[in-house]
């Protein structure tokens, strides 16, 4: 382009295309470019007749042309020919063995003190591809996905009957050339077993390539290189294969009883998987009445090894858990179900407890809480019953369905009605508050169980109490 021109026409020239755009080496090729070119064919001296390729640049000033000292030498300029104020044509031939490169093209003015002004890109030979997304990223072994390759470069079969070969797709395990496969192509003879298998491969423009993998069940890799290539050039990207999420530990509809030395936790419980580097699992903790009373959950969260146990105790809780293990992706998971029953407590260390919890206090009657348990629930914290389908020791329930619970039968929770420490402790702490209060509101033990059940607020003597406990009224 001009400079002079511009001095006397004050526009400066621009490029604005260059068709075509891509060289291929050993070729010629008639190339046009297009822009804005002020003036005639020449003018005060000037004349559009000298077209530069090369990607050496100086710098004006107030525009940047390339430096012709520095053409590139693959690169040959037989003719360059003014068309039009919007034209400029010439004459290219790519020497035989030119290297991949971007270079820039440029028009520069005979007779000027300047050289180029506005250049373009052009490619020589085919460009190297780029891979900026692979989506989905993380494979499944066993299943079979739609895959997206977004990138820059990819050459589909139109592109390639004039210019470069088609762009090509391969899958091969990390660092281990072991299969490819393009559009058109088929597994070569003898070639090792695939990682994948790839099918319906297109390029469906120069920054998409779509196909279908599928994943051998039996596959032990865990990382597959993904190769897009136009040779000479090629570009990876990594795909993580994880293998179908399996649950080893526990087995499905375990039961793991609270641990029959203290009645308020179980023992470790074990839980160990496959499928992934790392596994996440998740186990929800529910429990209700068999009147729905009580509905409560408790989440826990841990992580594994692939096929190593970790290990997890239940404090405090119990009923049904639901068991999954993420296994790399949310949708590589498996699942299982437990139960968290109760165990039998021992009727000295529910008697000592209690005498304990309330004679600490110095009443006149120390074994009081021990005749109300055992009016209450029969001393019993859990009974033989069917729950969630389970035959278990599950949580002593009121007559209602559950609305009470345990030894004490207090208002029913979870906690409540799987650790009889906590049970006992709000037992007495309810029945010491409601004694001693108003002798003069004597009544039955019976009435005390009735005013507890429905809520009715009223005041009992200690005295009331024991000798209703004691004469079975």
């Amino acid at each position: 382009m001009i400079a002079c021109v511009a001095t006397q026409t004050g526009q400066l020239p621009t490029i604005s295309s260059v068709s075509p755009s891509a060289w291929m080496p050993g070729n010629t090729y008639t190339v046009l470019i297009t822009g804005n070119f002020p003036g005639n064919s020449t003018l005060a001296g000037c004349s559009y007749n000298e077209v530069d390729v090369g990607n050496q640049f100086i710098n004006y000033g107030t525009w940047t042309g390339l430096d012709a000292s520095n053409d590139d030498p693959n690169i040959t300029i037989s003719k360059a020919e003014y068309v039009s104020p919007t034209q400029i044509s010439a004459t290219v031939t790519v020497a035989p063995g030119a290297p991949s490169v971007t270079d820039y093209i440029g028009a520069t003015c005979d007779g000027c003190d300047y050289k180029d002004v506005d250049v373009f890109p052009v490619q020589i030979g085919c460009p190297p591809p780029t891979i900026t997304s692979l989506t989905p990223a993380t494979w499944i072994a066993g299943q079979s996905y739609d895959i997206t390759i977004i990138g820059t470069g990819f050459q589909t079969q139109s592109a390639a009957s004039t210019a470069c070969p088609e762009t090509s797709l391969s899958v091969t395990e990390a660092n281990t050339p072991q299969f490819q496969m393009g559009t058109g192509q088929s597994q070569p003879a003898g070639a090792p077993h695939p990682i994948v298998i790839l099918s319906n491969v297109a390029v469906a423009s120069s920054s998409e390539i779509t196909a279908t993998v599928s994943v051998p069940k039996s596959d032990p890799t865990e990382t597959a290189d993904v190769i897009v290539e136009t040779p000479p050039n090629s570009a990876t990207t990594p795909a993580q294969i994880t293998h179908t999420c399996q649950i080893i530990k526990p087995q499905d509809n375990t039961p793991f009883p609270l641990d029959a030395n203290n009645s308020t936790s179980t023992k470790q419980v074990p839980f160990l998987a496959k499928g992934s580097a790392q596994i996440t699992w998740n186990i929800v903790i529910h429990y209700a009445t068999s009147g729905g009373h009580a509905n409560s959950s408790r989440n826990t969260t841990l992580l594994s090894n692939d096929n190593a146990t970790a290990t997890q105790t239940f404090q405090s809780m119990g009923g049904q858990g639901a068991v999954i293990a993420t296994c790399g992706s949310p949708n590589n998971q498996d699942s299982a179900a437990i139960f968290v029953p109760g165990s039998a407590i021992s009727r000295s260390a529910i008697t000592e407890r209690l005498y304990k919890l309330y004679a600490s206090q110095n009443p006149p009657t120390p074994g009081l809480m021990t005749g109300i348990a055992g009016k209450e629930s029969s001393t019993m914290q859990f009974k033989a019953r069917y729950l969630y389908g389970l035959s278990a020791l599950w949580p002593n329930e009121s007559y209602d369905g559950g609305s009470h619970i345990g030894l004490m039968m207090v208002a029913s929770s979870m906690e409540d009605g799987f650790d009889w420490t906590t049970n006992t402790q709000d037992g007495v702490t309810l029945f010491r508050e409601k004694i001693d209060l108003a002798p003069e509101k004597r009544t039955s033990y019976r009435a005390l169980r009735y005013w507890r059940r429905s809520g009715e607020d009223g005041a009992y003597t200690e005295e009331d109490l024991h000798l209703r406990v004691q004469d079975g009224s």
